[in-house]
């Protein structure tokens, strides 16, 4: 998963395209218990994505945001 330029690939109730360019991917440990997530940073035509997976629940966090 993180050998590839690809993006995550998400399932669940917020869809995100799969056709969208990977600006940043790296894992990273977040929060006070220190989980180790994979962080994506991505793009589409209109939108910027941060995508955070919790590699030891396998749960995906998303924030989306409108590009100028």
């Amino acid at each position: 998963m993180m050998a590839s330029n690809n993006p995550i690939e998400i399932s669940g109730p917020k869809n995100i395209p799969m056709e969208r360019d990977v600006v940043w991917k790296n894992i990273c440990m977040i929060g006070d218990e220190k989980r180790e997530c994979i962080i994506e940073m991505s793009y589409t035509k209109t939108k910027f994505y941060i995508v955070a997976l919790d590699l030891e629940f396998n749960k995906y966090s998303i924030i989306e945001l409108f590009r100028p």
